[in-house]
């Protein structure tokens, strides 16, 4: 007499999500977890940030031998498909660094799954399965990583920032049926490997992701569809919900809009971009892509970034990107340029460097050398008038301007006096500007770089 054993594999997906954002629980309320010897979280200030920029990331340090663990109830992984998704940022990659693991028996194989950083490349094993990541990772930067199993293809294919980074065919499946789940630390035979550095926003679900989702997961920030009846909602992968103010829905080009009234108290807000900025100093690619059916034409600002580590101050000013583009020089029409080279000669003509703004500081100062030393470079012979302002909302001072002309410089008090006898310096775009910095009831720096030729 024999006997054969079969296994069935269920068809419900079951998913588990933990964002960390100063919590042990699962998103969906299942697969809560505890701290392993005193683990942590990124604190909300901090300089590198989690990835997703509400919340705060899983911190952990190797030496201390700490981690995330589940324990209950039981996530089975075996004979089915299942993809695992997170955010990592390493500070130690030398040797193997346990990111997710669930184990039956250590030495037994297809029994033990580990999910790791194995000489600075991504590792993956359900014990004496393996793949291997080709790409070398780096010290102190974001990555996305993913791991998928298909079951019907018997593939196990690893992901780095969105993009396939190794494959292998033919990989039977994990089998491992009981274990608790293991992130930060991983069971390597009779080791067990510690992460360094922080994790974030870990997702499991039982389905094999397609390549396409992966993507999206690694490559977008938010999409915002303004669609009834949650219309700033964040449709993405990282739930940057926005706020609005004083704006109205409306049909748009896509079912619903946003109307913005193209006053101080309408808009629309988001906070936790910082891959954004990250990328634009560090000469990463992005995009942004939107429908607009502008009811005015004449100077309108539609995105502002401002890089900040909080969404209620930003006392200090990272990095300054410019809410204009430079579409006239010395008379010469740039419409036709490429953005890139707009981008250029708005550089070569003024720079904001990363730091504090100081200009509140030196406000009885009357030296343009000083001013030309902060930004690093003289200012051009051929850019006649810039205009400086710095504001501290709730502030009780006045609003201070910095005026350069030919060379020569004064203080000035922002003033209807001063726009009625300088409106040819001034257009009316600059002045509403002004004037709804001075309404806004968030404390934050701003600064405008205003350029003329006149």
């Amino acid at each position: 007499t024999s006997t054969t054993a079969t296994t069935t594999v269920s068809s419900r997906n079951v998913s588990a999500y933990w964002t960390f954002d100063g919590t042990i629980a699962d998103f969906y309320g299942v697969y809560g977890g505890q701290l392993i010897n005193s683990a942590g979280y990124t604190s909300s200030g901090s300089t590198t940030q989690p990835y997703v920029g509400h919340g705060r990331a899983l911190s952990l340090t190797s030496s201390s031998t700490q981690s995330f663990l589940v324990s209950t109830p039981f996530f089975d992984l075996s004979y089915t498909s299942f993809t695992i998704e997170a955010w990592i940022y390493s500070t130690l990659l030398t040797g193997d660094h346990g990111i997710f693991g669930q184990c039956q028996c250590a030495t037994c194989e297809n029994q033990c799954f580990y999910l790791i950083i194995r000489n600075s490349r991504l590792y993956i094993d359900f014990t004496s399965n393996y793949l291997s990541g080709s790409t070398t990772l780096s010290n102190g930067t974001w990555y996305h990583i993913a791991f998928v199993y298909n079951y019907e293809t018997r593939q196990q294919i690893l992901y780095l920032n969105g993009i396939q980074d190794a494959v292998k065919s033919s990989a039977q499946p994990y089998q491992g049926q009981n274990g608790s789940i293991h992130i930060g630390s991983t069971q390597v035979y009779s080791t067990t490997n510690y992460y360094n550095g922080f994790i974030d926003n870990v997702l499991v679900t039982t389905r094999a992701k397609s390549s396409t989702e992966i993507l999206r997961d690694a490559s977008l920030m938010a999409y915002y569809s303004f669609d009834l009846p949650n219309p700033t909602v964040d449709s993405g992968p990282n739930g940057l919900d926005g706020t609005s103010n004083n704006t109205v829905t409306v049909t748009g080009y896509i079912n619903q809009a946003m109307r913005i009234l193209g006053t101080s108290t309408s808009y629309f807000r988001a906070y936790g971009f910082y891959q954004i900025p990250y990328g634009i100093t560090t000469n990463k690619p992005f995009s942004m892509a939107l429908w607009i059916n502008p009811l005015s034409i004449s100077n309108v600002a539609i995105i502002q970034m401002i890089w900040s580590t909080s969404s209620s101050s930003c006392e200090t000013l990272l990095v300054c990107i410019f809410a204009f583009d430079l579409l006239y020089l010395n008379g010469e029409s740039l419409v036709e340029k490429p953005f890139r080279e707009r981008r250029r000669l708005l550089h070569e003509s003024i720079r904001c460097i990363p730091g504090e703004l100081v200009f509140a500081e030196s406000r009885t100062t009357s030296n343009i050398d000083e001013i030309n030393m902060y930004l690093e470079q003289s200012v051009k012979d051929d850019c006649k008038v810039i205009f400086f302002a710095c504001f501290i909302r709730n502030s009780n001072d006045d609003k201070m301007i910095k005026h350069i002309d030919n060379n020569k410089h004064s203080n000035l008090i922002l003033n209807d006096k001063f726009f009625h006898l300088n409106r040819d310096r001034f257009n009316q775009l600059n002045k509403v500007q002004l004037k709804e910095a001075r309404q806004q009831s968030l404390k934050e720096i701003k600064m405008w770089s205003i350029i003329y030729d006149v």
